[in-house]
């Protein structure tokens, strides 16, 4: 079993797309080994997304994917299909949404991989607004909540 399914939900943005996948596509192939896979879940009406993230794939991109899903459908169901793993290939530890316009460092992604990793965390959200306490009494760029017994 993988560890993370990262799902990037997008509609119509394929310049944002092909920005953070060229961003982003160092920090993430240095996950790929440890088993973070990338989905793009696109509701997308042109097939632009479509094309990037093909064209990523084709240049070596290994754990990156594509999933087209009907513009009609909610973006609250899309949401719940990923969460319960409809999207994906393999089956994953962990699956974790983010909206398409989100860009990781590797020391803020090996942080948040670790939680999850550790496996001792029901959900971690993503702060963009400022520094958070967390493992340890560490200072991130993210909230970790506890499990709820």
């Amino acid at each position: 079993m993988k560890q993370i399914a990262l799902g990037v939900l997008t509609y119509n943005h394929p310049d944002v797309v092909s920005d953070i996948l060229e961003t982003s596509k160092k920090t993430y192939s240095i996950f790929a080994d440890f088993g973070l896979d990338i989905y793009y879940l696109d509701s997308s009406e042109t097939k632009e997304t479509k094309e990037i993230v093909e064209r990523e794939i084709k240049n070596g991109f290994t754990n990156l994917y594509y999933v087209n899903i009907p513009s009609k459908m909610s973006p609250a169901k899309k949401l719940q299909n990923f969460l319960m793993g409809k999207y994906c290939n393999d089956e994953y530890n962990n699956y974790w949404p983010i909206k398409d316009r989100v860009i990781f460092n590797v020391k803020n992604l090996m942080n948040v991989y670790s939680s999850a990793l550790i496996g001792q965390y029901d959900l971690i959200f993503l702060d963009g607004y400022g520094k958070n306490k967390g493992i340890e009494g560490e200072t991130h760029d993210y909230l970790i909540f506890s499990r709820l017994m």
